[in-house]
């Protein structure tokens, strides 16, 4: 039997739909957590996503808000493929985030690579933060984080 795996999803793998395609030997058990000390940021671009991509910085005083997912071995090596490990665009390491009792958890996540030094903002696509916003609603996470998701400037063309 393979063994599962704790991974934070905070950016379009709270998208549930997205997450059972990447992960169909995972029965995806849950629970909602936050990453203290974690600011999203979008440092990288994606034609795919048709515009900036997701990522966590620290931040002494911010928090990023996402889903744990329980995900099997095999399909942590498949959702590396589709975050780009290999390729370079994204890595996956491990960090600290805090379940609604405030109980630490040591999980994997994802962490853009930056395509620029310093690091650039780039503009993420409305369809693409529309994925965050989705899942952050159906998983209930805080409203004024949901909030703060929705204030996040988009581009709405394929440029």
């Amino acid at each position: 039997m393979a063994k599962n795996e704790l991974v934070f999803g905070y950016g379009s793998n709270m998208d549930l739909n997205q997450m059972h395609n990447r992960c169909p030997n995972s029965d995806l058990a849950s629970f909602n957590a936050k990453a203290k000390g974690w600011k999203l940021c979008f440092p990288r671009t994606s034609s795919l996503r048709k515009g900036g991509v997701g990522s966590i910085v620290p931040s002494p005083c911010d928090e990023t808000w996402g889903v744990v997912f329980s995900v099997d071995s095999q399909d942590l090596l498949r959702l590396d493929g589709f975050e780009g490990v290999n390729s370079g665009a994204y890595r996956r390491d491990f960090i600290e985030v805090f379940d609604s009792n405030d109980k630490p958890h040591k999980v994997w996540t994802y962490f853009a690579i930056p395509k620029d030094n310093p690091p650039k903002h780039y503009v993420p696509h409305k369809d693409y933060l529309d994925l965050y916003i989705q899942g952050a609603d159906y998983f209930q996470l805080p409203k004024d984080y949901v909030q703060k998701l929705k204030t996040i400037a988009t581009k709405k063309t394929d440029e």
